[in-house]
């Protein structure tokens, strides 16, 4: 199936990496040096620490390789913003959509609670589908089409590390 940036799609798979990767994984974001999430205004935007990392190091670039293998092995899509993240949104749920066309979440540290994953919203603007958090889960899905937001000002929830990767499509502007 080819991918399009008016679509609507969620994708999720789950041991994404083979164990000894994810272990590398988790000791890179443990050495990584995280900054505020801060606006422009200098507000936090999500209640959590950052740092951008260049995808097409993590494994040698074998990352991105199974991004693409697993994800969209027919598309032309280009990473433009690798991120790393620490977040405990305990406070407000913060449903967005991203400028990106394209956005792959891995869910790399963290206790495996139901809030500390993702929740996803409708055309209306209701939550109706959510990911809890499992270490290694892997998500895809158009980041400029559906709302989305952490779930962990829902309930019981913790610290989350993840890695988000943004996409566009070669060809778009």
């Amino acid at each position: 199936m080819r991918l399009s940036k008016e679509d609507r799609f969620i994708y999720t798979v789950e041991n994404f990496l083979p164990k000894e990767d994810l272990i590398d994984l988790q000791l890179i974001m443990n050495n990584l040096e995280l900054k505020y999430l801060n606006r422009q205004d200098g507000s936090n935007i999500h209640f959590g620490f950052g740092s951008h990392i260049k995808a097409e190091k993590i494994q040698n670039g074998n990352f991105l390789k199974r991004v693409k293998q697993v994800f969209y092995p027919n598309d032309n899509l280009k990473a433009i913003e690798c991120r790393a993240h620490l977040r405990h949104n305990f406070k407000e749920p913060l449903p967005h959509v991203d400028a990106n066309q394209f956005a792959f979440l891995l869910y790399v540290k963290g206790e495996p609670l139901f809030n500390n994953g993702t929740g996803f919203y409708n055309e209306e603007g209701n939550l109706y589908h959510h990911i809890g958090f499992v270490e290694n889960t892997a998500i895809f899905f158009n980041a400029s089409e559906i709302k989305h937001s952490t779930l962990q000002a829902f309930g019981k929830s913790s610290p989350r590390y993840c890695i988000n990767i943004f996409y566009k499509a070669k060809n778009a502007e």
